[in-house]
């Protein structure tokens, strides 16, 4: 097991390396597990890491303005996928796909509909096509009747689509 490290050896790690975890704990010889546990626990060793984070992303900001000043196309795509989405510059990306799909849909099956259907298939299995719908059913929007509504009237009139 390794050496217990004083806060004040990992903080000065921290700093030699600006913040990179992975070289302080190398320099310190210890892991690099061990290392972010400590900076987890003390918002202090956090801090550092934090501090050189943020001055690199914002020297990385400045070079970008940099580059879309100078008229570089990728900087300045990249600005506008970025920081440019929410005034609507997003990139439409379409996919192609071969091969099976499976959707699981949960249907939304309400009491007259699954009223309707139970006197379908009691129909069907009675043999024949029997009045499964009886006057005063009324059908979900969009569904139609399979069988007459009433006897005398054609499938599909009355209620429904």
């Amino acid at each position: 097991m390794g050496r217990h490290h004083a806060k004040k050896e990992l903080a000065e790690a921290l700093e030699a390396t600006h913040g990179k975890v992975y070289l302080a704990a190398e320099r310190l010889g210890m892991s690099v597990t061990g290392l972010y546990a400590r900076i987890r626990k003390d918002a202090d060793l956090g801090a550092i890491v934090d501090l050189y984070d943020g001055r690199c992303t914002d020297a990385a900001e400045l070079k970008l303005e940099q580059a879309i000043m100078n008229g570089d196309a990728w900087a300045i795509a990249l600005q506008l996928k970025t920081k440019g989405k929410n005034r609507g510059y997003t990139e439409k990306l379409e996919v192609e796909q071969s091969g099976r799909v499976h959707i699981d849909l949960e249907p939304k099956v309400g009491p007259d509909l699954e009223r309707a259907i139970f006197r379908i298939l009691e129909g069907l299995a009675a043999g024949g096509q029997t009045s499964v719908i009886r006057p005063g059913d009324e059908l979900p929007p969009g569904f139609r009747a399979a069988y007459p509504l009433h006897p005398g009237s054609s499938p599909g009139a009355g209620q429904g689509v």
